[in-house]
């Protein structure tokens, strides 16, 4: 059921979503499964998504983390969203072991994630992670 105002989202409870900012304040929550096929529908929904060409394992720069829990997609992996963003070229984000059920969400949703932030005007932002490899 989709019973938000974002005509493209629509409730999926099992994937790994991204949120609809439109419904993101209180009630049910429409969701889209994130993909790369489905960034330009979350897109519509206002989220932001890479402006870039999604990195991969061939970029002659290669970030090392041990593990991409929480902290380090919500901090590290986010500021290198904003240098790609901003146009820096050659850069992508790889983790080595950690939590085996977050790597295979993950790795079901082309290894995207959200990060709903708190803009300066006080209203949540949904943005879209790309640079995982």
């Amino acid at each position: 059921q989709n019973s938000g105002s974002c005509a493209d989202c629509t409730s999926h409870p099992h994937a790994h979503p991204s949120v609809c900012p439109e419904d993101a304040a209180d009630g049910p929550r429409n969701t889209v499964p994130l993909s790369n096929e489905t960034l330009s529908q979350v897109q519509r929904c206002g989220a932001e998504v890479p402006n870039y060409s999604r990195p991969t394992l061939n970029e002659p720069n290669l970030i090392c983390h041990l593990g991409v829990g929480g902290f380090h997609r919500a901090h590290a992996a986010f500021y290198t969203d904003q240098l790609l963003r901003d146009g820096l070229t050659g850069w992508a984000e790889v983790g080595f072991g950690g939590n085996k059920e977050l790597a295979k969400g993950l790795e079901a949703q082309d290894n995207l994630y959200t990060v709903i932030n708190l803009q300066r005007d006080g209203a949540l932002g949904a943005r879209v992670i790309g640079v995982l490899a």
